[in-house]
């Protein structure tokens, strides 16, 4: 038999990713006009702390509503930590979301090949999926580019229970799918998250390089040069 699956890292594979916790809080408090303090950054990192193991608690529930209630309280506890108005948390809250979820989005935009190539894919008949270091909102962030319809399972980490490079993601992953792993290609862009930990798994690895700095082999610098790699394997 031949190739059964390709599974997809997501930011940097997929998505461009912008996202840095404290840099995009900052950002959008000053958008919705909070005051902020020299010591903002400090401020923030710890309200993080404060809330991570709650945070690590509610993903494993997987319910988008759980993350919502669970962040306007921190959105409500940030406000007050800098002494912004009651009235800057629903501004607050709903620029967060929209940064986040929207396909306007400020920090995850597709890349140019990222649809063409799935597209490609996707009328070859090759079942895909998506395995990446992730939070309950990866499904919610791959619907809102339209992106999600191309996959027949998502799995974020952080719902999981365990991360890349830890072969048991990706073996959570095909169990729910029914492939061997010797039957599937991984692409990412993580030489130790993606590439090591899906060879590890027993999975044929593919490095994405669009930068073209890496020295690690194999490796594409294009997804839309998948249908090459397949042929390197199958």
């Amino acid at each position: 038999m031949g190739l059964e699956l390709i599974s997809f890292d997501c930011a940097d594979t997929l998505l461009r990713n912008r996202y840095h916790p404290i840099d995009f809080a900052l950002s959008n408090s000053q958008l919705a006009g909070l005051p902020l303090p020299p010591n903002a950054s400090e401020l923030y990192g710890q309200l993080l702390m404060k809330w991570q193991s709650e945070l690590l608690l509610m993903n494993l529930k997987r319910s988008l509503e759980e993350w919502e209630r669970m962040w306007i309280e921190i959105v409500k506890e940030w406000v007050s930590v800098v002494d912004g108005s009651p009235e800057s948390i629903d501004s607050l809250w709903m620029i967060t979301k929209t940064s986040l979820l929207s396909p306007k989005s400020s920090v995850f935009q597709p890349f140019e090949d990222t649809l063409p190539a799935l597209e490609q894919l996707k009328s070859e008949g090759i079942r895909m999926s998506v395995i990446s270091n992730w939070d309950v909102t990866l499904i919610p962030i791959l619907e809102a580019h339209k992106l999600d319809h191309f996959f027949d399972d998502i799995a974020a980490s952080l719902c999981e229970g365990v991360e890349k490079p830890n072969s048991q993601i990706f073996e959570k992953a095909h169990s729910r799918l029914n492939v061997e792993p010797h039957r599937t290609i991984h692409v990412g862009d993580s030489v130790t998250d993606d590439f090591e930990g899906a060879t590890n798994a027993g999975i044929h690895s593919v490095l994405i390089d669009r930068s073209k700095n890496s020295t690690i082999k194999p490796k594409l610098h294009t997804l839309l040069e998948i249908p090459t790699a397949i042929q390197w394997f199958f």
